[in-house]
């Protein structure tokens, strides 16, 4: 009989390291709609790094030919019950895919790829369903979802920003830095049968330096040989005893799915080639997913998908850990009175499209991210630093600032007065 389990976990977003508390507390009402029972894997079309599916359904005509949207979900667990098992890896992210709109390289629109689930049970904007929560005036850019009703304003949060400001932000900018060693995150699956089929595993997440933080080598080889620093701020002083954690766990068809409980952390984001931003998260109601395959070097991730809320409010505050897009070294932080705050600022504001604990107004951005992870090891422990704004000036600080609020501070750049968010082009 498969003994009780005390840790697993699960989850990132990119390259990362913690950097606060969690909370060990699940909320089951957060993870809409159910798992599906009837075991479907999480197919369909995606990108390089996966695709998240509906079960393998697609949307259609429902009684009478009116048309239906089948919801996004991952799969129930096995009936198999005390499977038992004693097979353990660990992975690296290697390649990460937010499910953009956007090609950098052609400066055009993609197609729509299946990357995230439905977080609400609404297939909003699809089928004359609405949203799941009354969004505020300033979140005013497009909140339909993707088909079966996949939730992911992260994913055009970047394709505006990368359309718009930065055309190196994204998928390709961020698995560059992954391979070159600066941002990853890793994986740890305990006591697996390693079998399609196991009711019971433990999956814990735990936060990289970069590769050579502690004198290791500078980019991965991907051999399985790779000995990543793990942040001090996700383990309880050693990795053997990660901070987060789910005894929930399982595999069901081959398809690894751990679930999230709210947690804060920190990323480090490749805004571009040779820029990492780094940022306080605080995620709620997600959960991961993905595809275990025996490959060369021991098992991998495949298919991966990482679904989750993001209070937008939390994301904003931390504007200043960006630069200043209108200075060309990219070293000016971004503070309210930059020239190009506003636009950011509305970029942000503009694509809430959920509610971070089920609140009636919409106040979070729903995440998709897809990635493949590769074998890796644990390192020693990595101390952080603490994150800090960049603005000086408390009053001009986006800690200060918030969605819908007017910006009274003059333009430093060009001497012109700031808007608020709903004042810079929505589209």
């Amino acid at each position: 009989m498969k003994r009780l389990l005390t840790r697993s976990a699960l989850l990132g977003l990119g390259a990362v390291t913690f950097s606060a508390t969690y909370c060990a507390v699940y909320d089951d009402t957060l993870l809409l709609p159910s798992p599906d029972a009837s075991g479907g894997a999480t197919g369909g079309r995606g990108g390089s790094t996966g695709g998240g599916g509906s079960s393998g359904k697609t949307e259609g005509g429902g009684a009478g030919g009116a048309p239906i949207c089948e919801h996004a979900t991952f799969p129930g667990p096995p009936t198999e019950t005390d499977a038992g098992g004693e097979e353990s890896f660990v992975v690296a992210m290697s390649e990460i895919d937010f499910g953009e709109t956007y090609d950098p390289d052609s400066g055009t629109a993609v197609p729509e790829r299946n990357i995230g689930y439905d977080l609400d049970n609404k297939c909003s904007g699809r089928q004359g369903e609405g949203e799941s929560c009354a969004k505020p005036p300033w979140a005013n850019g497009n909140s339909e979802d993707y088909p079966a009703g996949r939730d992911n304003a992260l994913g055009r949060l970047i394709t505006e920003i990368s359309s718009r400001f930065v055309s190196t932000f994204g998928s390709a900018a961020y698995t560059q830095q992954i391979n070159e060693g600066k941002v990853s995150i890793l994986y740890k699956v305990d006591n697996w049968n390693g079998q399609p089929n196991d009711d019971q595993v433990t999956t814990a997440l735990m936060m990289p330096a970069p590769l050579n933080a502690l004198g290791g080598r500078d980019v991965p080889l991907w051999d399985g040989t790779d000995t990543w620093p793990v942040a001090s701020d996700s383990v309880n002083g050693t990795p053997l005893n990660p901070k987060f954690a789910d005894d929930t766990a399982y595999v069901r068809d081959g398809t690894l799915v751990a679930k999230l409980t709210t947690a804060q952390f920190r990323i480090s984001v490749g805004l571009a080639a040779t820029v990492v931003v780094e940022l306080n998260i605080r995620f709620s109601g997600a959960f991961l997913t993905a595809k275990l395959v025996k490959g060369p070097h021991g098992w991998e991730m495949h298919e991966g998908q990482i679904a989750a809320r993001w209070p937008v409010q939390e994301l904003l505050a931390q504007l200043s850990q960006f630069p200043d897009v209108n200075d060309a070294s990219l070293k000016t932080p971004l503070c309210i009175n930059n020239s190009s705050y506003p636009n950011f600022k509305n970029a942000i504001c503009k694509f809430v499209d959920i509610s971070f604990l089920n609140s009636p107004e919409c106040d979070a951005l729903s995440v998709g991210i897809g990635f493949t992870a590769l074998p890796a090891k644990l390192g020693n422990v990595w101390e952080l630093r603490e994150l800090k704004s960049r603005c000086t000036n408390p009053t001009t600080d986006p800690a200060n600032d918030a969605c819908g609020r007017a910006i009274p501070f003059p333009d430093s750049g060009s001497g012109g007065a700031g808007g608020s968010a709903t004042d810079a082009s929505s589209d």
